[in-house]
């Protein structure tokens, strides 16, 4: 069985990462996710999340919900 798995790649003030770490931990299983590196005092953090085609669209409308919050200031998807 395979399956193949999106690359988001999602911008946002460091302050707000650990907040979007706690909600991602609160939907369980829905991505795997990880901090990018960054240079040191950058008031920004990158976050890559890996998500499967069956959660994708569960995803992108929380990150929608997020971005209007002010919350990710940024996002990329990549194809799987």
């Amino acid at each position: 069985m395979s399956f193949s798995a999106h690359r988001i790649v999602i911008k946002t003030h460091k302050e707000d990462s650990a907040l979007i770490y706690h909600l991602l931990e609160a939907h369980e299983g829905l991505a795997a996710y990880s901090t990018l590196d960054s240079p040191q005092g950058d008031p920004f953090r990158e976050l890559e999340l890996w998500v499967t085609d069956s959660c994708l669209s569960d995803v992108l409308a929380l990150l929608e919900e997020w971005t209007q919050e002010g919350v990710v200031l940024a996002t990329a998807v990549g194809a799987p």
